[in-house]
């Protein structure tokens, strides 16, 4: 059932900035006519990152650059493409994974009608703490990628 609430809070994030993201991927898309324009991974994670902030308290200048970060990290993986991707170190994948890991659990939790006061919450839990740290240790991987 949670699954299903999920899936719903997903489509809908399709449609919170669909103009935008429409418009930024029809202008990367050059060669694809008559196609609909792909939505990119770092769009869909800007756009739950943006959805989620009153819960995990992000600033929202950094928002962008962790959801690049994360997938070029997810791209390094999928595409194996070294001459466009740097290969994340363990900990920038630690990060990754705990930051991550918070976000679905803020979904979740968010779906099935618990507070936002209550989400916030879970960041003083022990496996979160780090959380403003790994958002730093995301940060630096886009600024390191952006000075290579």
């Amino acid at each position: 059932m949670v699954m299903l609430y999920t899936i719903e809070f997903l489509r809908c994030l399709v449609q919170y900035r669909k103009e935008t993201v429409v418009e930024i991927a029809r202008m990367r898309e050059r060669t694809r006519k008559d196609k609909k324009p792909p939505m990119h991974l770092n769009h869909r994670l800007e756009d739950i990152f943006l959805l989620l902030n009153p819960c995990l308290e992000i600033e929202e200048s950094k928002i962008s650059i962790i959801a690049k970060s994360l997938a070029d990290m997810r791209n390094f993986f999928t595409h194996y493409d070294k001459t466009k991707y740097i290969e994340p170190s363990y900990q920038e994948m630690l990060a990754a994974c705990h930051v991550l890991e918070l976000v679905l659990l803020a979904i979740i939790y968010y779906e099935i009608g618990i507070p936002g006061e209550h989400i916030k919450a879970c960041k003083e839990r022990i496996e979160f703490q780090r959380f403003d740290e790994f958002i730093e240790v995301l940060i630096a991987r886009k600024r390191l990628m952006l000075n290579e």
